[in-house]
């Protein structure tokens, strides 16, 4: 019960939100396309909106295929990412990913949760798979489970509740609605500042490119 609320009756709400997630705008590319990009809509898409759109596309297909312990996955990966991209140099920290968090997708706000507990939650569900980490264990921050259909909230604060567990329920889909929100708010900052923006382009130019082999091959035979 670390994850989620796998009674029968979750289980059916889940075919039914799936269903219905397909048509909401926080699951949609071409809607989050246009969500946030009201100033610049005629400029090309930023390597950084292009990894928050595919990201989307991957938790698209992965919810579709009901498999939401992988969603949580891609998506705790990408906001280390996006946070990874924001610093100068140097690895990633936990000051790091909280900072990106909170400026950029204000889970106080939007989720019932702080930059901490989805810090904590990263941890454990990245190292273990599980909702546990250090940080909750040691009551620095509080477990997050989640719910893949908003109705079932309150049957999983009654199970808690029971059960005697200190955790707090999050939708999945608002909480890769709130990641949607956050990379496109992240990508219109980096647009008022051009400096910024270069140490930006300049940083995520480590990232992994997959290229076709005919294309490296064609590339091989130019320089013979």
């Amino acid at each position: 019960m670390n994850l989620y609320w796998s009674q029968e009756l979750e289980l059916q709400a889940v075919e039914q939100q799936v269903a219905a997630d397909e048509a909401r705008p926080e699951w949609s590319l071409a809607a989050e396309l246009g969500v946030g990009r009201t100033k610049r809509a005629e400029a090309p898409l930023t390597r950084i909106e292009q990894f928050g759109l595919t990201t989307l596309d991957a938790i698209n297909a992965l919810a579709k295929s009901g498999h939401y312990a992988q969603v949580l996955t891609v998506l705790y990966a990408a906001i280390d990412t996006m946070a990874w991209s924001s610093r100068k140099d140097g690895d990633v920290t936990r000051q790091d990913f909280i900072g990106w968090v909170d400026k950029y997708m204000d889970p106080q706000r939007s989720l019932p949760c702080t930059p901490e507990d989805l810090y904590a939650a990263r941890c454990g569900v990245l190292h273990s798979g599980a909702a546990g980490s250090r940080l909750s264990r040691e009551g620095k921050a509080v477990e997050l489970w989640y719910v893949t259909a908003a109705t079932s909230t309150a049957d999983l604060e009654s199970f808690m509740k029971k059960k005697g567990v200190n955790a707090k329920v999050v939708s999945a889909t608002n909480l890769v609605a709130a990641f949607g929100a956050g990379v496109l708010a992240y990508a219109e900052d980096l647009a008022q500042d051009q400096k910024r923006q270069a140490e930006v382009e300049k940083r995520i130019g480590q990232w992994l490119t997959f290229i076709p082999s005919a294309a490296v091959a064609a590339e091989a035979a130019k320089k013979k």
